[in-house]
């Protein structure tokens, strides 16, 4: 809207659409009287400063506040307005789209087959692989992976300058692959035996050919613990592999049942013959 044409017309979408998207839930109705009486209060252009500035102070604007709704007794249970910003913000890290609203306006949100139409849908947009790499990244501290030390590097028969990057983005690169292109499970991330090995470097490392896609390896490694960036993260690499992989293994073989084979925690740094 043009508040020199029509400033009213704009008064009207703030506190409604505008407001709906501030605070991802309609303006209860004592909340949108006082919004009224701050602006009715402003002359001009003030009116619409005021009124944005009142919406981004509120508290629901900056935190996830959930009240639900009453069921019986002292049940509660999240409003569709509340699900729609779970679903959003844990899929794609960002507020709810004007489709996802308008369905938790419909009371679409109320099942697990609507729930599902609506996941499948956030989950195809670009968002949601940018928020899954945040997440990983933070998750399991990518952010902080060094380059190797200059005298392991060269044993190696690489250069450690930029190494660490690399390392962090073939991790990436695999969370992307498990989550989205091979839509794997939670067990999928530790034992997937996929390595991305797009530079010299990392092929040598990983023993492979370099390749721009994925390449699977048979010597046991792969897997979210058996790569280069978590090793690279602890200047300790046996002793931290040693502990996590045991822990892991543990782990993996009361909940799934099934034993994952053992493997040398040097056999993934050998040199490329």
């Amino acid at each position: 809207c043009n508040p020199d044409q029509n400033l009213n017309a704009c008064v009207d979408i703030l506190t409604s659409s505008f407001a709906l998207k501030v605070l991802r839930r309609p303006l209860p109705n004592e909340t949108k009287t006082e919004l009224l009486a701050l602006i009715n209060n402003a002359s001009g252009i003030e009116k619409l400063q005021l009124g944005i500035a009142r919406l981004l102070l509120s508290p629901n604007f900056y935190q996830h506040i959930e009240t639900g709704e009453s069921v019986s007794g002292n049940r509660l249970r999240l409003s569709s307005y509340e699900v729609a910003s779970r679903l959003s913000y844990r899929l794609i890290g960002a507020s709810p789209d004007d489709e996802l609203l308008k369905a938790a306006q419909a009371n679409e949100l109320s099942n697990r087959a609507q729930l599902l139409v609506q996941a499948k849908r956030l989950l195809a947009k670009p968002q949601a692989r940018r928020h899954f790499r945040e997440f990983f990244t933070t998750w399991l501290g990518l952010e902080r992976t060094p380059d190797p030390d200059p005298g392991i590097a060269t044993l190696r028969g690489v250069q450690n300058a930029g190494l660490g990057a690399e390392a962090r983005e073939e991790m990436l690169r695999y969370m992307d692959y498990i989550v989205f292109e091979k839509k794997g499970d939670f067990q999928d991330l530790f034992t997937n035996p996929t390595v991305f090995p797009y530079t010299d470097r990392l092929a040598n490392l990983y023993g492979v050919t370099k390749s721009d896609g994925p390449v699977t390896v048979s010597d046991g490694r792969g897997g979210m613990i058996l790569r280069l960036a978590p090793l690279m993260n602890n200047s300790l690499v046996q002793i931290r592999l040693s502990v996590v992989a045991t822990c892991a293994r543990t782990f993996f073989a009361k909940i799934f049942h099934r034993r994952i084979r053992r493997s040398s925690p040097t056999v993934w740094l050998r040199r490329k013959s």
